[in-house]
């Protein structure tokens, strides 16, 4: 069953919580995939992000590279197809911290699916809501959020997350 826009992402915010029971990082068992928390505002403050997909389950953030100014929340995600240093500011309090999800990008496994892709390349349009190369937010659906909820649950489980969490990993890029 689907999960609806609202209440899937309740449910993948609670999921994130309960793998990141303090601030900071928290690696997960999956290789490349780390849940990040934060109980308190943070001003404008030099980060360098690695190639991924980040995917906020509660709490605002923008990020400045430059110029442009990127808001992106729980209906949004960024995508990072080059390492990138940019500012992050980021609205949470202890009673609704940030919380979101990194997925790195392996690039051997990007490879392969644009290959896979470019077979069928008439059924695929790009667009792209950015002046600066290297990143793009995009909507969240509700196909990635059920990807991104399966991911959550197949975490819960180091046997699961052996058994499936790299062919999530890869649906969710795709």
């Amino acid at each position: 069953k689907s999960l609806n826009m609202e209440d899937g992402m309740k449910n993948i915010a609670k999921l994130m919580k309960s793998l990141a029971a303090r601030d900071g990082v928290t690696p997960s068992d999956l290789s490349g995939v780390v849940i990040y928390k934060l109980s308190q505002y943070q001003p404008p403050t030099p980060v360098y992000y690695q190639k991924g997909i980040v995917i906020v389950g509660q709490g605002p953030k923008t990020l400045y590279l430059g110029d442009e100014k990127l808001d992106y929340d729980e209906d949004n995600y960024i995508v990072f197809t080059l390492p990138l240093p940019v500012k992050s500011e980021i609205f949470a309090t202890k009673d609704k911290p940030h919380i979101c999800l990194f997925i790195g990008i392996d690039m051997g496994d990007l490879s392969l699916l644009i290959d896979r892709m470019e077979n069928h390349a008439d059924q695929f349009l790009f667009e792209r809501d950015t002046k600066q190369p290297g990143f793009f937010v995009s909507r969240m659906t509700n196909e990635l959020k059920d990807a991104v909820h399966r991911l959550l649950k197949v975490l819960q489980s180091p046997l699961e997350c052996e058994v499936m969490g790299e062919g999530l990993k890869k649906e969710i890029l795709y």
